[in-house]
């Protein structure tokens, strides 16, 4: 029987925001598939803080944590770059600001047939920067990523995985989600979370803010305002 190619999945989580984003979007990933990845799965995550994510290991077949040191630098193309030059396998990067909205089966079926996907970050208005949120190709990769990266055609995974880099409030709610929480079980966890959804609460906060100014005071006044602390409980 030939060996199961490998569909990794890879995170870099340095900071505590960027840890927070990861255990979200690990919950979501748990959400999507019942709380029972396939065997092919393979996580992989680059962290500063390796302790405040093991607790997801015990639901994968594999499951690895490579620590960072406390000063560490480097971007996540640069993770990827490290990573799809040393391993054999299908591999999908997200950053710690993306989630997936379901099953991401077709995504690795396309990368083993070798289709290269890639998106944008999403950053908040008038920030400076650039950068992807998702990378999914197949490993070992060239060097020269960005070549890969910039030739041919690529696929977007936005059906697939929802991205909130433009939305920094949501970090506030992630914080205040994962203190309140942090001795609950993960399938207690992913219960929690599932009414939780970024790109929605988003899209509620964009909506008030294009409603008319005197509709928007007039809410505010009556303590109907958006807010991120509506979204989390007292």
């Amino acid at each position: 029987m030939p060996p199961i190619m490998r569909n990794y999945i890879l995170y870099r989580a340095f900071d505590p925001a960027e840890i927070h984003g990861c255990a979200y979007a690990l919950l979501k990933y748990l959400a999507a598939y019942n709380l029972k990845p396939p065997a092919s799965h393979a996580v992989v995550i680059y962290t500063s803080q390796p302790a405040a994510l093991e607790v997801f290991g015990s639901f994968f077949n594999e499951f690895e944590l490579k620590e960072l040191s406390p000063g560490g630098s480097g971007s996540g193309l640069q993770t990827v770059r490290d990573f799809a030059c040393s391993h054999e396998g299908n591999l999908l990067y997200m950053d710690s600001a993306t989630y997936p909205v379901k099953g991401l089966d077709e995504v690795f079926a396309g990368i083993r047939q070798g289709q290269v996907y890639a998106d944008a970050k999403t950053i908040p208005e008038g920030s400076m920067g650039s950068g992807l949120s998702v990378l999914g190709l197949k490993a070992p990769a060239p060097v020269q990523l960005e070549k890969l990266i910039t030739a041919g055609s690529k696929k977007s995974t936005r059906e697939y995985i929802a991205q909130y880099g433009d939305f920094k409030e949501f970090g506030v709610l992630l914080r205040n989600f994962f203190n309140r929480y942090q001795e609950e079980s993960i399938p207690n966890l992913v219960k929690l979370i599932h009414p939780i959804d970024a790109v929605r609460i988003r899209a509620q906060k964009a909506a008030f803010e294009q409603l008319p100014f005197y509709l928007r005071w007039a809410r505010k006044a009556v303590g109907r305002g958006w807010s991120i602390g509506n979204y989390i409980k007292a």
